[in-house]
């Protein structure tokens, strides 16, 4: 990923643009190519979005990009306040299958994964609040999107060294809602903002925090986490989430990038993988739309639903499973998850060495029945016990 420059990233982006519409052998968000009679604009657009997507600005830091541009410009960088969005906590097995800690689906690679692209193909939802946990961002339209990696012991970052306990890691991607609080002392006195981030872990690891680091307690052990910079982001109603992707990547020895795009807009930051090194344990990914942060769960409204899909590079050939149970987050949401498959991603002859290329994607359902409607009493009849009652009477 390092050598792919910002003078190489134009220079293909324009012959692209000058393909009329793309054609049918552009790769798009859905299972396969869009057909010849698709919107021109609409699929100029969306093949921006994906090469916008897998080619970051080749250097460390924040960074913004509007349609129809390939040139990444340098944004403001500012730390993220330190909101955890910790692990899965151990929980019965009888928990229904809804999407929250342990019970979310992952993808597993054949091969590395070298970046995951997590996106919704259909979406009906009209609200949500993100409510409970601790330490997290509560209230209405509130919530995260994370793309979370699994659990690792095989890597090893130089953190590592010289711990005498176990040395497990975990990264996640996240844009998350109100993330940023920031006072003034001139109306409207308190501003908020979103963030786009990685959030670095080091699980299990029952001593005191690296210099950097913060502890998070749970399940009876000590955890450590650290945020990269943050990228400052609208607030993005829910109502949008079927305009959203929400890319990672992970390069050994080289960049760790989070990208997000909306649209005609797209964010990225780009830390350094030596962090974690994570780039040399991913083989399991996990995406999601979840409470913002502290264990919060993300409550849609009576008739959500929303159907999930995510696309692995893994330099394989082969398609990757689905794993249910495989999830790692510790945030959930409300919906219940239906059954997942494995499609073909994009169009047709990719190239079989390219690492960077999605030819798979899991996808899944998830959704909330709606609350039926409750009976209607005429007066003087009354509702008892769910039934018209009428006044002095026997309910009808």
């Amino acid at each position: 990923m390092n050598t792919r420059t910002i003078t190489a990233a134009a220079l293909a982006a324009s012959m692209l643009f000058q393909a009329q519409g793309f054609t049918q052998d552009a790769v798009l968000s859905g299972t396969s190519a869009a057909p010849a009679s698709a919107d021109p604009e609409a699929l100029a657009r969306e093949n921006w979005r994906l090469f916008i997507a897998k080619n970051p600005a080749p250097e460390k830091g924040c960074f913004h990009v509007s349609y129809p541009n390939v040139i990444w410009e340098v944004a403001a960088c500012k730390d993220a306040q330190l909101r955890s969005h910790p692990t899965r906590v151990r929980r019965p097995a009888d928990v229904p299958d809804v999407a929250e800690g342990g019970k979310d689906y992952a993808a597993v690679a054949q091969g590395l994964i070298t970046s995951a692209v997590g996106s919704f193909v259909e979406n009906d939802v009209g609200s949500v609040t993100s409510i409970g946990g601790s330490g997290g961002v509560t209230g209405s339209n509130e919530y995260s999107l994370q793309l979370n990696t699994n659990f690792s012991t095989s890597s090893s970052p130089a953190i590592c060294s010289g711990h005498s306990g176990s040395c497990t890691v975990w990264q996640q991607f996240v844009y998350a809602t109100d993330n940023d609080v920031s006072l003034s002392f001139s109306f409207p006195f308190v501003t908020t903002e979103a963030g786009l981030y990685i959030q670095y872990w080091l699980l299990g690891w029952n001593a005191s925090c690296p210099s950097g680091w913060q502890s998070h307690s749970q399940d009876g052990q000590t955890d450590c986490y650290k945020n990269s910079s943050m990228a400052s982001l609208p607030d993005i109603p829910i109502t949008e989430l079927n305009h959203l992707g929400l890319t990672g990547f992970a390069s050994p020895g080289s960049m760790d990038v989070v990208t997000l795009t909306n649209g005609a807009e797209a964010w990225s930051v780009y830390a350094d993988d030596s962090v974690l090194d994570i780039g040399s344990a991913w083989t399991e990914a996990e995406f999601n739309v979840v409470g913002d942060g502290g264990s919060s769960e993300a409550q849609f409204n009576a008739g959500s639903s929303i159907t999930v899909q995510l696309a692995i590079a893994d330099g394989s050939a082969s398609a990757p499973a689905c794993l249910p149970g495989g999830g790692t987050t510790g945030e959930s949401n409300n919906l219940n998850l239906g059954s997942c498959q494995v499609d073909a991603y994009g169009a047709s002859g990719l190239s079989s060495t390219d690492p960077f290329v999605y030819r798979y994607a899991i996808e899944f359902a998830e959704s909330l029945p709606s609350t039926p409607p409750r009976p209607l009493c005429l007066p003087p009849a009354t509702m008892i016990d769910g039934k018209c009652t009428p006044k002095g009477g026997l309910p009808q």
